[in-house]
């Protein structure tokens, strides 16, 4: 039960910081005055805190915490779907429809092979630590790793799909990686809400570094398979 409750609080943690740093990016992009930028961080630190640890106790009060962790997932969920939607809405004449097209496609691809194409199942649980790692490191062997590399490799084409929509704006580290998080913890939490699967934090740790390796194939591929003469197209296009 311990580790349990410590799982969750985990995953409350990363799914906290995403935010945080979604609504970072944007204050970035945003800000008249960059020179300010470090202090005005740390307001918004103190008072995204202070909101978040308000939600987490009113949600305590309401019920356990499985209760939390569930209210405070699905909530995350709908506002990184908003900010998604109001994004594109933004956007949308400087956005590459084509790319956007295959973004969807893969969204529809994940959500049937981790939610839609599941059976649901009378014991659920949150799997804590790295049992698959462990197992690896105490038989010598990489097959108990396969299940981790198949989630990386899932996740690829978010970091490179991503940027592709808007290059100026979206080839950045730390929001792909929040991005990566974010869908992960999201489709965790919906097949733990929905008694789908478990919820397990190497799933999370796999999908995130597959976005960021995704993110590192969009470089290697604007710096090696395109000339420059379509690097300055695009950013006339992007103007």
């Amino acid at each position: 039960m311990e580790s349990h409750n410590t799982m969750q609080v985990i995953l409350l943690v990363v799914l906290g910081l995403c935010g945080y740093l979604a609504l970072l990016k944007y204050v970035h992009d945003h800000a008249e005055n960059r020179s300010s930028f470090p202090m005005l961080a740390v307001i918004l630190l103190l008072i995204y805190g202070a909101i978040c640890g308000g939600l987490v106790m009113v949600l305590s009060r309401m019920g356990s915490m499985e209760f939390t962790f569930m209210g405070l997932m699905m909530l995350g969920a709908v506002l990184a779907v908003l900010a998604m939607i109001v994004y594109i809405m933004k956007y949308f004449r400087n956005i590459r429809k084509t790319w956007l097209a295959m973004l969807v496609m893969y969204v529809l691809v994940v959500g049937y092979l981790t939610i839609f194409n599941r059976k649901g199942q009378q014991d659920t649980s949150i799997i804590a630590g790295f049992p698959s790692i462990l197992e690896a490191l105490e038989t010598g062997t990489v097959a108990p790793l396969n299940h981790m590399l198949l989630n990386l490799v899932l996740f690829i084409p978010v970091g490179f799909l991503i940027p592709m929509l808007y290059p100026r704006r979206l080839n950045d580290l730390l929001l792909v990686v929040a991005a990566g998080a974010a869908l992960s913890v999201s489709i965790e939490s919906i097949q733990l809400l929905l008694r789908l699967g478990q919820c397990d934090v190497e799933d999370i740790v796999a999908n995130t570094l597959g976005s960021l390796l995704g993110l590192v194939c969009y470089r290697m591929y604007r710096r090696f398979f395109q000339s420059d003469e379509d690097l300055e197209d695009e950013d006339e296009e992007d103007e």
